[in-house]
């Protein structure tokens, strides 16, 4: 199979698997607006905006370092889960201790409160199993998109389910802890990779990864650092509908762009030794 064909294959599952996972997405949305208030949507996004802030400040974004590297060992991986635990962990710690700040920020009690209980996501996150990379630096798009969809297809289930039954927020803070807590399981389920605690080949992988954290750090600027103006001065209600509208906007890029630049950089790493079929095939994707 070519590069092109290649690319062309990965985009494809990747594609198909942003439909269905925005197809669920879009399902729920309608499900949990006739069932919550815009307030509830407000109240989760601004606990996940602290959450998002944090993560920006520990994301060395390794897996895509593990994706560049042209020959990885168990090390190298070990060394990616490791820190992903410990970032974790320590994202945790900072969500529990800016969510009495969070609540006088933005005027609003409850999301102390959300905050605590989100704070278990990150140290969720952070112990799912890295093996699920090799997915995409095999070019296994197959494989990862069964692994993305499962755990969001319990994410919907779950919170539609909580919602009928608790109609309030915390069915949206109970769906997230579900989604991540599903994908720790299913991760070593699909993946008979085991890691364990090693930072040995961390510095290998940390040279690359400082480019990507100025890179996020800026994303997130353009992203998710409206939402901190709105929740403080519009209150929770303004930003739920807020954030639901700029998510609805952003679709064009993110299910189609997005998913693309996810197939591209496995199959690059491929060719990396040979610039001119780099060049060419990078021409090819931009065109």
């Amino acid at each position: 199979m070519s590069i092109r064909q290649s690319i062309a294959r990965g985009a494809a599952w990747t594609v198909l698997y942003k439909w269905a996972d925005r197809g669920l997405g879009f399902a729920s949305t309608l499900v949990l607006a006739h069932i919550l208030v815009p307030a509830d949507f407000g109240l989760v996004a601004m606990a996940t905006s602290i959450g998002a802030l944090l993560a920006v400040l520990t994301y060395f974004g390794l897996d895509t370092a593990l994706l560049r590297q042209q020959e990885t060992t168990d090390d190298h991986f070990n060394a990616v889960w490791t820190l992903n635990v410990l970032c974790g962990s320590g994202i945790a710690v900072l969500m529990l201790a800016s969510a009495i700040p969070a609540a006088h920020f933005y005027r609003e009690p409850r999301v102390t409160a959300v905050l605590c209980a989100l704070a278990a996501a990150p140290v969720l996150q952070g112990l799912e199993n890295v093996g699920v990379v090799k997915f995409r630096k095999d070019m296994r798009f197959d494989r990862e998109f069964r692994y993305m969809f499962t755990t969001r297809m319990i994410k919907f289930v779950t919170t539609v389910f909580l919602a009928f039954t608790l109609r309030t927020y915390w069915a949206l803070v109970i769906g997230i802890l579900a989604w991540r807590t599903t994908a720790v399981v299913i991760s070593y389920l699909m993946q008979p990779f085991r890691p364990r605690f090693s930072l040995h080949s961390l510095g290998e992988l940390m040279h690359f990864s400082k480019w990507l954290m100025l890179h996020n750090a800026l994303s997130f600027l353009k992203d998710r650092s409206s939402d901190f103006v709105v929740g403080r001065l519009a209150g929770s209600s303004s930003l739920g509908l807020f954030s639901v509208a700029a998510e609805i906007s952003d679709m064009p890029g993110t299910e189609l762009v997005a998913p693309i630049n996810r197939a591209v950089l496995p199959a690059y790493m491929t060719i990396a030794h040979d610039l001119p079929a780099l060049r060419r095939e990078y021409l090819s994707v931009l065109a």
